[in-house]
């Protein structure tokens, strides 16, 4: 098995999903040869729930990791069954490069016969260590948010080499073990965790440069009110439309660059005799703002499309159809029983996600709702179904809801239109009764 990470990569930005703008042929050549879950949602806009999720079947406010770890956060432990340690222990080689986010993986059991090897994290640079160049627009937003800022706003072209990037060396890593997982002939679960495109946006050419800058549609900006002093929208307002286009194209190039990468790691499985039997699953964390709604990261109040709504590509040769697209919302929390199912082992009982592999086969189940959440100072939570997206805030403002069928973008709220009531009621009801189900400590403040 291979499962390939991404990191806030929105599924807008992928090309499989027929958008005109987005060169991802090998991500597009994956979705043809296995199925594509057109309706896969994170269950949190950060990177450390979700990627604990992945591993545990669990929604965040019931693993315990609601924000990134680090600082006095407790990382990832071994209380929950843990995809990797379950593996293991069916007597699978676990390999894990690149991101984890998530403490110190060395101390999980699956990883202590494979820890990150010093010499090659030592080995490697970051873009920032090389010549950066930055257009006018972002030098005179980075001036206005005082300096450089935060991350999101180190955006540009660096000059570091495509083959000395930090995901290049990840994949490097992983295709040299799947050489050696292949001349042993032992059952594998290989993570190859690629960092882009979360910020800094900074990638080199000629990723950088496959896009007009001119040419960069932005998408409808229609941000409400209690957005205005988010670091997303600030961050927004200083880059300007010039500053827009510069870190839309500029992220649209560095997915471009993760596309590459999976591209070598795919080769390599054909080269190795390993394609025709290894499950392959590609998926991110969370998505990006991308300048929708005049925003540009992912700190934001809300839980929009563009932060929730995830690529997630799986492909078997024999035993997945190609070519399938499969409209069932599903979650992130579905991966680990899904690899789980494939293994041929037991599902733990008791965790959230459920195996995907009926829907694989050929059901759909239009209905499904699946759920995100958002700690901080204001509790935020979602419903999204197929077509909706409802969702709360703990604060007590009005409730919001999408048609997204109607509303692809997210303009205006439904929530009000008579004739929308009972779907907003019934979606409330509905993520109340999961938020008790689930143990969600912010149901207290659900009315």
């Amino acid at each position: 098995m291979l499962f390939i990470q991404s990191d806030q990569l929105a599924c807008r930005a992928v090309g499989y999903n027929g958008l005109p703008w987005p060169r991802t042929p090998n991500l597009d050549r994956l979705a043809h040869q296995g199925v594509a879950f057109t309706q896969a949602i994170a269950p949190a806009p950060f990177c450390s729930p979700s990627r604990a999720s992945w591993l545990t079947g669990l929604y965040p406010h019931r693993h315990g990791i609601t924000y990134n770890v680090g600082g006095d956060r407790a990382p990832l432990a071994e209380s929950h069954p843990l995809l990797c340690n379950l593996l293991h222990s069916a007597g699978w080689l676990t390999l894990h490069r690149g991101k984890w986010h998530l403490g110190d993986r060395n101390v999980l059991g699956c990883y202590r016969e494979d820890p990150e090897p010093g010499a090659e994290g030592a080995d490697r640079q970051s873009p920032e260590q090389w010549p950066v160049h930055c257009v006018p627009a972002v030098q005179r937003a980075q001036r206005t948010l005082d300096a450089r800022g935060p991350q999101a706003m180190i955006i540009g072209r660096t000059e570091q080499p495509p083959e000395r990037m930090e995901d290049s060396l990840t994949a490097d890593a992983i295709i040299a073990l799947l050489g050696q997982a292949a001349a042993t002939n032992r059952r594998f679960f290989a993570t190859c965790s690629l960092r882009m495109p979360h910020p800094p946006y900074l990638v080199p050419d000629p990723y950088y440069s496959l896009h007009e800058r001119d040419a960069i549609e932005l998408p409808p900006c229609a941000h409400p009110h209690y957005e205005a002093d988010s670091p997303a929208r600030r961050i927004g307002r200083a880059l300007g439309e010039q500053g827009l286009r510069e870190y839309a194209a500029t992220y649209h190039g560095m997915v471009s660059f993760v596309d590459w990468n999976v591209g070598r790691l795919l080769d390599a499985l054909d080269r190795l005799g390993l394609a025709k039997r290894t499950l392959v699953v590609f998926t991110s964390d969370h998505g990006d703002m991308m300048a929708a709604h005049g925003m540009a990261g992912k700190l934001v109040l809300n839980l929009y499309e563009e932060l929730i709504h995830v690529p997630l590509l799986m492909r078997l040769p024999g035993r997945i159809s190609a070519g399938a697209r499969r409209q069932t919302p599903v979650s992130s929390v579905d991966i680990m029983p899904t690899i789980l199912d494939y293994a041929d082992l037991a599902i733990p009982p008791g965790i959230d996600g459920r195996s995907m592999r009926s829907l694989i086969d050929g059901e759909e189940e239009p209905g499904r709702a699946v759920f995100s959440e958002r700690f901080g100072r204001i509790p935020v939570r979602a419903a999204r179904t197929s077509r909706y997206r409802y969702t709360w805030f703990g604060d007590g403002r009005p409730a919001e809801l999408y048609d997204l069928d109607a509303d692809p973008y997210e303009l205006r709220n439904a929530g009000a239109e008579p004739a929308l009531r009972h779907i907003k009621a019934d979606l409330h009801a509905r993520l109340r009764a999961w938020m008790a189900r689930t143990g969600d400590p912010a149901l207290e403040l659900m009315v």
